[in-house]
């Protein structure tokens, strides 16, 4: 047998028969069926997808925006909670007005006869402000205070003062002259301290600044301040309890079952008492 002399036991099939045969595992036959999709089929798939989506995506958005929101509150909450206790600790007094802070702000937040550069001191300091909008350029500004509906709610609204919108309503706004701080992170701080309440002072944190939808329960959280340095939001369960201690009545101080404070999806008041809402309900917004 010569060198590179290939045998074959069957000679009648040559290379050309071979290749035949591969070739005809491959061609269609009658009967025979693809394993794809259809373009019916995938179009429908698609529409299907679509329609989930449609359902879903809205929701996912919600609670996206509600985690951002909380986790924006819980952050300043904890943050203006420990400006307010370290001031204490500092001044070496058990109280919130026996501070020398609490004095500059009483006289900030009502005339000029404050020492504005001490009090940006304390401000930078112990909340990270970068600057303030004071009470008395509020007034000379003409920042109105009260109730209002449609031109002036929309001239006000995100300028950096108190006045924001209703929870579920966005042509009707509620608002006061209080002195207006920007945090370094954005936020809005808005305060003003009493000498005569048991409270040492209000504050309305604006967790997103000027930005939308600057509406109460939304973007904007209402609190009180007691003498411990402690923020109690307004309509929870301990404040409904401080204001029935006072002589005030618990229902109509707290977010549900109504009152004033109610705080829910069809709540026609202003929403301040969502932020007892929140805070009750382990830091959770469930009435958007």
């Amino acid at each position: 047998m010569k060198k590179g002399f290939k045998f074959s036991c069957h000679p009648e099939l040559d290379s050309g028969s071979i290749h035949s045969i591969e070739m005809d595992r491959f061609r269609v036959k009658p009967g025979m069926t693809w394993g794809g999709f259809t373009l019916a089929e995938v179009l429908i798939t698609l529409g299907i997808i679509g329609v989930v989506a449609a359902i879903v995506m809205p929701s996912l958005i919600a609670n996206y925006k509600k985690k951002v929101v909380i986790n924006q509150l819980k952050t300043n909450y904890a943050d203006i909670t420990n400006g307010f206790k370290n001031i204490i600790a500092d001044n070496g007094v058990d109280s919130l007005k026996d501070t020398e802070f609490f004095k500059l702000s009483m006289a900030c937040g009502s005339d000029n006869t404050c020492d504005k550069s001490v009090y940006q001191q304390y401000m930078k300091k112990y909340f990270n402000v970068v600057e303030t909008y004071y009470y008395v350029d509020q007034v000379a500004d003409g920042v109105p205070t009260g109730t209002f509906t449609g031109a002036i709610c929309n001239q006000w609204t995100g300028r950096g003062v108190m006045m924001y919108y209703y929870l579920n309503d966005n042509n009707t706004c509620y608002g006061v002259r209080q002195q207006s701080s920007k945090l370094a992170n954005g936020t809005i701080m808005n305060w003003a301290f009493f000498d005569e309440t048991t409270d040492a002072a209000w504050v309305a944190i604006d967790v997103n600044g000027k930005k939308p939808p600057n509406a109460w329960g939304r973007d904007v959280f209402h609190f009180i301040a007691d003498n411990n340095g402690n923020l109690i939001p307004v309509a929870s369960a301990k404040y409904a309890e401080i204001m029935a201690a006072s002589g005030g009545d618990y229902n109509s101080n707290y977010w549900n079952p109504g009152g004033v404070s109610v705080c829910s999806k069809t709540s026609t008041g202003t929403g301040r008492g969502c932020s007892g809402r929140v805070y009750d309900e382990g830091w959770e917004i469930n009435y958007w």
